[in-house]
C-alpha cells in the first residue's frame, strides 16, 4: 500500500508539471544574494530564450514597473513615472500589460512605502509591452486579463469585478459578504476565476465563468480550493489542474508555497514545495514559467517584526527575484539590488496563443 501511495503521489505531481520536485537535494544560502553554482550557470543559459518577466521594484527610490529577460539580462524600466506603479500582469498575447498606479491622486500611505494594494484603491492602467501608450482604464487594484484579452478581473474596495476592456461595462463578481476579496486570476480556459477571500481566514476560492455568454459568473456555484490561509494564487501550467499559493510556515518569520489540486479542499491535500533555503525566509508572489518548468518569486530574509502582526512583504526592505527549476530545485538570482523586487509575471512569446486568419 505504501508503494501504491508513493506512485499515486508521483503521478499527481507529474500531471501538474510545475510541481514535480517537492524536496531539492541541495541547500542554498538564504541571504545575501549568491553567485551562480555551475548548475545554476547552466540553468541561466537555458533561460536565455525563455521570455520576459514583468515586475515591480523600488530600486529607483520610487515604485516602477520593469521587465527583464528570464535569464536576468536586458532589464528595462517601463513606466518611468513619479507616481507609484505595481502589480503588472501581461495579456495572453504579450502585447499589453495591466498595472496599478496612484499617479492620478495624492500618494497613498503604505507600510514601509509599499503600495497599499490590499485596500482596493488606486487606478488600473494598460500599456504596451514596451511601456508606451499608458492609459487609465478603471479604478481598482490587482488587474488580470482574461485569456482572450477582452475582459479585466480586478479588485475594487473589497470585491472582485469584471470590466470589458473596450466597452467598459462592469459587473461585480464577489458578494459583499465575501470580505476582502482580492488577487483574481483567470484559468487558462477562462472558465474559472480564482481569488482569495477573508470570510473565515484567507481562503482560495474558484468561481465558474461562462466566456461564451459574455463572461457571466456564477458565484453561487463557487467552491473553496484551499483553506491554508493563502495569498497570490496562480494556476500551474501546462495542465492547470493544480494551483500554487503562498502560506505562512512560521508566524511572522517565514513563508513559502504549497500546491493543491484544482478541486474542493475537502478532496485534496496541500503539498509544500521545499525551496531549499538554509535559513528562515520570506517567499512571496510565485509565478510559474509558461512551460511549467520553472518558478519565479520574491525572496527575502526572514525575521520577526518587533511590533508583531506585520507581514514580510510589507515590511522587509530587501526582496530579490529568484527563479527555481522544478525538476531539481536549482535556483538563480535575477536581481541583486538590496531593494524590493516583487510581483513577477512571466510571458513567453513561443508559448503564447496564436492569432488565426479569421482574427
Amino acid at each position: 500500500m505504501r508503494r501504491i501511495a508513493l506512485i499515486l503521489t508521483a503521478l499527481a505531481f507529474s500531471a501538474a508539471g510545475a510541481a514535480a520536485a517537492a524536496e531539492p537535494a541541495k541547500k542554498f544560502r538564504a541571504w545575501p544574494p549568491q553567485e551562480d553554482t555551475p548548475a545554476g550557470a547552466e540553468m541561466r543559459a537555458s533561460l536565455a530564450d525563455a521570455g520576459r518577466i514583468a515586475f515591480a521594484t523600488n530600486r529607483d527610490k520610487n515604485w516602477e514597473i520593469y521587465s527583464v529577460n528570464a535569464d536576468g539580462t536586458d532589464i528595462k524600466n517601463l513606466t518611468n513615472h513619479p507616481g507609484r506603479d505595481a502589480y503588472p500582469r501581461w495579456s495572453a498575447d504579450g502585447k499589453k500589460i495591466v498595472f496599478w498606479s496612484d499617479r492620478d491622486g495624492p500618494p497613498m500611505p503604505g507600510p514601509g512605502g509599499v503600495p497599499p494594494l490590499r485596500r482596493g484603491k488606486g487606478m488600473l492602467y494598460i500599456m504596451d509591452a514596451d511601456g508606451s501608450n499608458q492609459k487609465r482604464v478603471a479604478r481598482g487594484t490587482h488587474g488580470a486579463f482574461s485569456p482572450d484579452g477582452k475582459v479585466l478581473a480586478f479588485r475594487r474596495g473589497s470585491r472582485i469585478w469584471l470590466r470589458g476592456v473596450e466597452a467598459g461595462r462592469e459587473v461585480a463578481v464577489s458578494p459583499r459578504s465575501w470580505r476582502n476579496a482580492t488577487m483574481p486570476v483567470f484559468s487558462p480556459d477562462a472558465r474559472h476565476l480564482l481569488f482569495i477571500i477573508n470570510t473565515r481566514h484567507w481562503d482560495v476560492v474558484a468561481v465558474p465563468v461562462d466566456p461564451a455568454a459574455g463572461y457571466v459568473t456564477h458565484p453561487n456555484k463557487h467552491w473553496i480550493v484551499s483553506t491554508r490561509k493563502g495569498c497570490n494564487p496562480e494556476f500551474l501550467p501546462p495542465t492547470a489542474d493544480r494551483i500554487i499559493h503562498v502560506v505562512d510556515l512560521a508566524r511572522d518569520t517565514e513563508s513559502g508555497f504549497v500546491t493543491v489540486p484544482f478541486v474542493s479542499h475537502k478532496k485534496q491535500k496541500a503539498i509544500e514545495i521545499k525551496l531549499g533555503w538554509d535559513a528562515p525566509s520570506w517567499n512571496y508572489f510565485p509565478d510559474p514559467s509558461p512551460d511549467g518548468k520553472h518558478l519565479a518569486y520574491s525572496h527575502g530574509p526572514g525575521y520577526k517584526h518587533p511590533a508583531g502582526g506585520e507581514r514580510g512583504w510589507e515590511m522587509t526592505k530587501n526582496m530579490e527575484l529568484v527563479v527555481r527549476r522544478f525538476s531539481d530545485g536549482e535556483t538563480i538570482w535575477l536581481t541583486k539590488t538590496g531593494k524590493v523586487n516583487r510581483d513577477p509575471d512571466w510571458f513567453d512569446s513561443k508559448l503564447a496563443p496564436r492569432e488565426t486568419e479569421a482574427e
